[in-house]
């Protein structure tokens, strides 16, 4: 959270502050203005080489030393401001909130279906942290949006 607290995504709420980081890097308080909730059947658990773990869906966008990245790059591109990001792979480097990089060190994939819990808009900026890896929202591309 924007003032150094914790929350599990499922309990952020409509005008929470969250940690962002702007263009420049600078982290920022931006307000929550848009969640979602929805049922997936393909998350993707990422392991690092510190213990730490992330719980995502394939095309959720997280920053690595290389850039934007995801494990669905071609479902990625359906967000806002990510049409051309990177294929996540194990032994990729991934940027934390305090500049670190975690190594990449597994990979595993689960089809059951669960429930998922996603920030799709912020007042500011368009990242958050996720177990303290820097993660991006997932505000629908509105060029996609009226396609259909």
């Amino acid at each position: 959270m924007a003032d150094g607290t914790f929350k599990n995504i499922e309990d952020i709420v409509l005008g929470d502050q969250v940690l962002s980081f702007d263009k420049a890097g600078k982290s920022v308080a931006a307000t929550v203005e848009e969640t979602a909730i929805v049922k997936h059947c393909n998350l993707i658990t990422y392991t690092f080489a510190d213990g730490t773990t992330l719980t995502a869906t394939t095309d959720h966008p997280l920053r690595t030393a290389n850039g934007w990245a995801s494990y669905a790059p071609e479902k990625s591109a359906n967000y806002k401001g990510f049409g051309n990001i990177n294929k996540i792979q194990v032994g990729d480097s991934f940027v934390t909130t305090d500049g670190k990089m975690l190594k990449l060190v597994a990979i595993s994939l689960s089809h059951e279906v669960s429930e998922t819990y996603t920030i799709v808009r912020l007042s500011h900026g368009n990242t958050f942290i996720a177990n303290g890896i820097i993660t991006a929202v997932e505000e629908l591309n509105p060029e996609l949006a009226t396609m259909h």
